[in-house]
């Protein structure tokens, strides 16, 4: 079929010499043709003339081009929108390239028209869900579908495009950030700096509160002296307790924490020790105080009772001495005088009173011994017949009560010996030993401290808290290595309850860990043994290089130092700007595509 010159219309209509070549030849089929398609009345055209002498935008500004552009970009959205309510036939559409086509061929209009639609499309990218693979893939395809297209097939190819072209783009991004990291991972282990901020790196990813630990940690201090805390005691947190545990089964760094649980043991039974004593000086302790304290009796004893008082509690004193542990205790009083030459018949004189407590002390000593056939409850009256005996002398004598304050002072550290040599005697070997459980030697320390306790209580006759009968420095000491132990034993249990990762391949995971980050795969995957693997030449060099055992001694420096792991927990990485920007630029990455979607240039049009 013989094409129809536009040199030939118009010739046939001079009357439209202003109008473009566009303008006139939609204005001729809407008038004469308007049965035909527009892309069949467009085939049967022949273009023969100056294109440029009727172009519509060749008096128009840049500016004016630009905002002709950006006004398009909205014209074309409500287009979009027309055509899917069926507002706007897929003929205008097409009929509008026509007119818009000198437009879009100046590039002040494309200016404007991707303005315009940057303008109209940024706000969607803050929607929940646009930063992500499939927010994007729906984004991008709500956008393929609203671009005005001149058949079906066009539209679907935009939406096919806008689906594909968002999460693109942000894997895009991601694969660029994993790029970087990979870069700088690789050259980490190679300097110290680097070392050091893979040992916190270490620290950090196995820390299950690593804000809490950083704070236990920088407070850290030994609850016995000489027995300084590791990493996992001070910090009390699961995760480092787990870390702890694997670095003492490592042949590398396992000997110097053995070293230093062994300085640990040294210290508790020291501790015990140094409160014991020897031998000879307990013996001249306790000599010093009987030869004082024979003295301080023999004057309250000298001074004889009070006639009023005694008058004023007859009745007390007769119920007293009416007791059956009391008719006892005088018999044991009588034997024991007769052992030293002295005949008792007055039990009302101080002497006689003196001699009675003695006696019932005598009664009540054996009933605490190991094996007694005293029951507790008898024990229980025989100790609250001594307290009220006890009172009725100080009341009596006065200088008797200040004798017995002088020797209760005296016995303070008598009493802290007798405790701690029962704990020696019981747990020497244990308390030594290495590789004996943690838990029970300090569940038995803990059960003898407190049997050596209530066994002083019985001896002094005194139903005081043990804090009262003893030196409270000593016992603090003694109750510091039963929490010393405790501390101990709670991070065997913690580091066994979470399991066991192995330490190998610190800088292959560290390499996957900062790879794996800006692509949102999981982090489980540095523990990939494929991974790994596929990593092994470059962790092959770093171990040849001893890179990966300087960031061992960092980590065993650390967990034999509290204060230095606090320091590593609380060393944040300062991130690159890719880093820094990437994250919150991800949800605008599928914008230019999205942009270049609605303005032609990622489907082109079919004129």
């Amino acid at each position: 079929m013989e094409k129809i010159k536009v040199s030939d219309i118009r010739a046939k209509f001079p009357m439209y010499a202003d109008m473009s070549d566009d303008d006139l030849l939609i204005g001729i089929r809407k008038k004469y043709y308007a049965d035909i398609p527009m892309r069949k009345f467009v085939e049967r055209i022949d273009y023969d003339t100056d294109r440029e002498k009727y172009d519509p935008t060749s008096s128009m500004t840049g500016l004016q081009k630009f905002a002709a552009g950006y006004g398009k970009a909205g014209a074309d959205l409500a287009r979009g929108v027309g055509q899917w309510v069926g507002l706007t036939d897929r003929e205008d559409v097409a009929e509008s390239r026509k007119l818009d086509a000198p437009l879009m061929r100046s590039g002040a209009g494309m200016a404007g028209n991707l303005t315009g639609n940057l303008a109209a499309m940024a706000p969607a990218t803050l929607l929940p869900g646009a930063n992500t693979l499939g927010g994007a893939a729906a984004y991008g395809a709500v956008t393929g579908a609203l671009a005005p297209s001149t058949d079906g097939t066009e539209t679907l190819k935009n939406i096919g495009i806008g689906g594909a072209v968002g999460p693109a783009a942000i894997l895009a991004g991601r694969g660029l950030g994993a790029g970087a990291q990979f870069v700088k991972g690789a050259v980490e282990p190679l300097t110290k700096k680097g070392q050091e901020r893979m040992a916190a790196s270490v620290l950090q990813q196995f820390a299950k509160d690593p804000t809490r630990a950083a704070a236990s940690l920088r407070t850290a201090k030994p609850l016995v002296p000489g027995s300084m805390p590791t990493l996992a005691q001070a910090a009390d947190d699961p995760g480092l307790a787990q870390l702890e545990r694997t670095l003492v089964n490592n042949p590398e760094t396992g000997p110097a924490l053995a070293a230093r649980f062994a300085d640990q043991r040294a210290a508790r039974l020291g501790t015990v020790k140094d409160i014991a004593g020897t031998d000879d000086y307990y013996n001249a302790i306790k000599e010093g105080r009987s030869i004082f304290a024979a003295e301080d009796y023999s004057k309250a004893l000298g001074q004889g009772i009070d006639p009023n008082m005694a008058q004023a509690m007859s009745p007390q004193i007769k119920s007293l001495l009416g007791r059956p542990s009391i008719e006892e205790a005088r018999k044991r009083a009588v034997a024991l005088a007769r052992e030293s030459d002295i005949d008792l018949s007055d039990f009302s004189s101080p002497q006689g009173l003196h001699w009675l407590k003695t006696g019932l002390d005598d009664i009540i000593s054996g009933a605490s011994s190991p094996g007694s056939a005293v029951g507790k409850q008898k024990l229980r009256a025989l100790m609250q017949t001594k307290d009220d005996l006890m009172n009725v002398i100080e009341d009596l004598v006065p200088g008797y009560k200040e004798a017995n304050k002088n020797y209760a002072a005296m016995s303070r550290q008598v009493n802290s010996m007798d405790v701690a040599r029962d704990l020696q005697k019981r747990l020497e070997p244990a308390l030594a030993r290495y590789g004996a459980n943690t838990r029970e030697t300090g569940q038995a320390y803990a059960q003898s401290l407190e049997a050596a306790g209530e066994s002083v209580k019985k001896q002094t006759g005194m139903k005081l808290p043990l804090r009262d009968v003893m030196n409270p420095r000593d016992l603090d000491s003694l109750e510091g290595v039963a929490r010393d132990f405790a501390r101990k034993a709670k991070t065997e249990d913690m580091g066994r309850a979470v399991g066991s990762n192995t330490m190998q391949n610190i800088a292959a995971q560290n390499l996957l860990r900062r790879t794996l980050g800006p692509t949102g795969l999981p982090q489980t995957w540095t523990e990939s043994t494929a991974l790994q693997t596929f990593l092994s030449p470059l962790t092959g060099l770093y171990r040849l290089g001893g890179a990966e055992k300087r960031v061992m001694d960092r980590l065993l420096d650390a967990t034999l130092d509290p204060q230095d792991a606090a320091a590593l927990l609380r060393l944040a990485r300062t991130p690159g700007l890719l880093e820094r920007v990437g994250p919150r630029a991800e949800r605008f990455l599928p914008l230019p595509g999205n942009v270049g979607l609605l303005s032609g240039g990622l489907v082109p049009a079919e004129q």
